[in-house]
């Protein structure tokens, strides 16, 4: 564990478990130590220490139990209606204010609210990822790392009332408190328990769709008179267009348009045509779903997906 005072206002810390960085700098620690921290750190919040996150959930993703029992306070949603009065999440809290941005960054939250110029993480790092970034450990890094994270932490607590006073002028305060908040600790719990996968029937169902599958492909051969890429739109467009001679197409810069809204106007007439609409929905359903979901289930089988609660 490293603490940093950064110009006499910010303390941070640069911890890691090896898996995930807390504060973007990875440092060797005993397995399970980031996460005792952690639990540690939040619990304060018990002690009425109001505890401010860029991203609230990517922190209680670090902690290996379910958040939202742990941390609720039925005492505190007595009095106040909010269950965790002392944890706060500033990028849920600017989403409600401006909804339509993709993220919610720190240093445009300085910019928007508080009038603050802060470093971006591209600014300081370029594209890169950010585990390969500080994975480096070199002293350019660590300088990066101490004014990127202390930017973000004091960010985070100068914008609380800001972002409360916003939010009470356009009435969602409430919808903050009562239900955006709360649901970061539901979705913590949700992607940590995971929605189980039974993987022989999912592989069973695959095979029963490649069958399905195959029999589509040499049917839509027959009636094309000849081998193609069926997945290909410009060879489609051609077959059907072009070779066949079927009525409704329409000529492109790249060729024949083979769009959905196209096509199932020509299924009922052409039975080619359904063919294809058929085959395309099943080789989707088996590659996007048998194929991707197989590939994703945990070795506890169970597939962890990501809640994008932002992005809504």
């Amino acid at each position: 564990v490293s603490l940093k005072v950064i110009g006499g206002e910010v303390l941070y810390l640069a911890v890691s478990d090896g898996r995930k960085a807390v504060s973007y700098h990875f440092l060797p620690l005993e397995q399970g130590m980031v996460s005792r921290l952690l639990d540690e750190i939040l619990h304060l919040s018990k002690e009425g220490l109001l505890l401010s996150f860029p991203d609230l959930k990517d922190v209680l993703g670090l902690i290996p139990e379910q958040a939202s029992e742990r941390f609720f306070d039925t005492d505190a949603l007595e009095k106040t209606g909010n269950a965790y009065p002392n944890l706060y999440d500033v990028s849920v809290a600017a989403y409600l204010l401006n909804p339509l941005q993709n993220q919610y960054p720190c240093d445009q939250i300085a910019k928007d609210l508080l009038g603050m110029l802060s470093p971006s993480y591209e600014e300081l790092f370029g594209k890169e990822k950010e585990t390969k970034v500080y994975a480096s450990e070199s002293d350019e890094t660590e300088k990066k790392a101490g004014l990127y994270v202390s930017s973000e932490a004091l960010i985070a607590a100068r914008a609380v009332p800001l972002l409360n006073q916003k939010m009470m002028d356009i009435g969602a305060e409430k919808l903050y408190r009562t239900i955006e908040l709360p649901l970061v600790f539901t979705l913590s719990d949700m992607e940590k328990v995971g929605m189980a996968m039974d993987r022989d029937a999912l592989l069973s169902y695959g095979q029963e769709l490649r069958v399905t599958i195959d029999e589509l492909e040499k049917r839509i051969y027959e009636e094309a008179g000849e081998e193609f890429n069926i997945n290909s739109p410009k060879q489609l467009g051609d077959i059907l267009f072009g070779k066949m001679g079927l009525e409704g197409g329409k000529k492109t810069k790249t060729g024949y348009s083979t769009a959905a809204d196209v096509l199932e106007k020509l299924a009922p007439e052409y039975p080619v045509v359904d063919d294809i609409l058929t085959y395309r929905k099943y080789t989707k359903l088996n590659s996007t779903y048998v194929e991707g979901l197989s590939q994703a289930v945990s070795s506890d089988g169970r597939v962890h997906s990501t809640f994008q609660q932002k992005v809504t």
